[in-house]
């Protein structure tokens, strides 16, 4: 492998009325340029008939270095301030670049979001208040100097211990490393044969305003049984036959108090701004409980593989590409719960549980309970997922993320007090026995873990643990909870939502290096092109046999 220098990208985002600024910044980095330490790119570079939005777009997601020429302009420019700089923050947030406010123009800018990030020139003195502009300068190009060699000597300094070379060919000069990295390094072997894949990633973590839900609120129940494949209808009818008591009083539910996920992708629409608006949306339809336990109960046992492994790729390629799914996955999330101490909660999952009974759970897990029927009362009973004690449903009967959101957390902690701000959502993830997507969520929460075990141990919790306990957000901790003989079994996705949680946590606490190593760790939990059935039974027993 040749060791060659790569220049690091650096994107400048600047106000059209800071062009001046933005030419005299240029000059001044002429150096690093003609070092091959940089290349620089801004949206004076795009060529004549090439999309200005798309290649400013592309470069915003490429860029290692983010520079934000601040000013009052740049702050009053809907798309520099709402676009530009919102994107920039979330990959930086991410560890997966590092934003720069370069001031030079005076303004109120430190009481934005990017007025906690370390900004240039020194002290975040404004060039136009320099007696000389051109020391101010100076300050910017030696301050991002100083940040590349210290990468590189970085990734050096480690690349010696593992017989790497430097850079390689095709890799950027800015390659971060963690100052911790023995202790990131013990966390690999949690994404090595994971037992889920990571099919839809927003690797940033999206807001709750940036992900819609679409409801089809069709009063005729008959057509979502039509839509069924027949082998999908015998699985049901082989499901029945063994648990006529529970067929049957799954079968009393009320239509529409279970919601099924019929798709999902991301739209882009205009929207009142002048800017394209992007969101992604997720399709859901009403459907019945006992279709989801008459077959995802199922598809882990041996006379089922058949059935499991036709609707593999369904269940992986297509909902990655938007497709419909085939099988009837209800709409379902599970959020890992971190305590403003900087502790993860941990849950065991009740005995009643069809599948992974006694597993571990990191945070907690719940079904979208539908608004009902559109006439008639729901039946009484508590059959789940139709019990809910919380709507999940406006009163127009849409469909709520953060009702839903809220509302998990409320059912499985006792604790009401969730707001939007305090979630992050990373994608779906598919369990490879299942084959049943989920919602990935990371929810912060302003208690310490005592308050949190307390109020989920409390008698206001309406979906109880069987036990509760906590590990500490860091890797030797994650670590020593996999091997420790107390967390006997893992739900499929534990793994993977720790690791966004601790790769959260360490972006939330300025470790971007670190966060960014992590963030590796969950790519590995991404599917390929062709995905290869990975499900091996265990000797001593056959998963998914132990419907409640």
């Amino acid at each position: 492998m040749s060791s060659v220098r790569v220049p690091v990208e650096v994107f400048c985002c600047y106000a059209h009325s800071d062009e001046k600024w933005r030419a005299q910044l240029e000059k001044h980095l002429s150096t690093l340029k003609l070092n091959g330490l940089i290349s620089l790119w801004h949206d004076r570079c795009i060529l004549p008939g090439a999309n200005w939005s798309e290649a400013i777009d592309h470069h915003l997601e490429t860029a290692s270095i983010i520079l934000l020429l601040i000013s009052a302009d740049f702050i009053a420019s809907d798309y520099c301030s709402t676009v530009e700089m919102k994107r920039a923050l979330e990959r930086h947030a991410a560890g997966e670049a590092r934003v720069i406010p370069v001031v030079v123009r005076s303004c109120d800018w430190q009481h934005l979001p990017v007025g906690k990030l370390q900004a240039l020139p020194r002290d975040a003195r404004p060039i136009n208040k320099r007696a000389s502009r051109d020391d101010g300068w100076t300050e910017v190009a030696t301050g991002l100097r100083r940040l590349i060699e210290d990468f590189s000597q970085s990734w050096s300094n480690t690349a010696s211990r593992k017989g790497q070379p430097l850079v390689s060919a095709g890799q950027s000069a800015l390659a971060p490393f963690p100052s911790d990295a023995l202790e990131i390094d013990l966390l690999a072997p949690l994404a090595e044969k994971p037992a889920c894949a990571w099919v839809i990633a927003w690797k940033a973590g999206e807001k709750l305003t940036n992900v819609q839900l679409e409801y089809d609120d069709q009063p005729d129940a008959s057509r979502y049984t039509s839509t069924l494949q027949d082998d999908l209808l015998r699985a049901v009818d082989a499901w029945s036959k063994e648990r006529p008591e529970r067929y049957h009083e799954l079968q009393e539910q009320a239509e529409c108090v279970a919601i099924r996920m019929v798709r999902a992708r991301r739209l882009h629409y205009s929207g009142r701004s002048a800017v394209p608006q992007s969101k992604f949306c997720i399709w859901l339809e009403p459907a019945r409980y006992t279709y989801y336990v008459g077959i995802h109960t199922q598809l882990g046992k041996t006379e089922f593989r058949a059935l499991r492994q036709k609707y593999f790729r369904n269940a992986l390629i297509d909902l990655e590409s938007g497709q419909p799914l085939i099988l009837p996955s209800n709409f379902a999330l599970h959020v890992a719960v971190v305590s403003k101490d900087r502790h993860l909660l941990l849950r065991q999952r009740n005995r009643a549980v069809s599948n992974y009974p006694l597993a571990w759970e990191a945070g907690v897990g719940e079904f979208m309970h539908g608004p009902g029927p559109i006439n008639g009362l729901v039946p009484e009973g508590k059959t789940e997922p139709g019990y809910s004690a919380f709507r999940h449903f406006s009163k127009k009967r849409i469909p709520n993320l953060y009702f839903f959101l809220k509302n998990a957390i409320a059912e499985e902690l006792g604790y009401r007090g969730a707001m939007p701000g305090n979630f992050r959502l990373y994608g779906f993830a598919v369990e490879y026995q299942t084959l049943a997507p989920k919602l990935l969520a990371v929810y912060h929460s302003d208690c310490t873990i005592e308050e949190l075990l307390q109020s989920a141990g409390g008698e206001n919790v309406r979906d109880p643990a069987r036990t509760l306990s906590s590990i500490a957000l860091a890797p030797h901790a994650i670590v020593e909870a996999f091997s420790n003989t107390r967390y006997a079994s893992w739900e499929p996705k534990a793994k993977l939502l720790i690791l966004l949680a601790l790769k959260q946590d360490l972006a939330a606490t300025g470790k971007y290096e670190q966060s960014l190593e992590v963030a590796k760790l969950t790519e590995r939990f991404k599917i390929e092109v062709e995905p290869v059935d990975p499900w091996e039974y265990p000797v001593d027993g056959k998963p998914g046999d132990s419907e409640g």
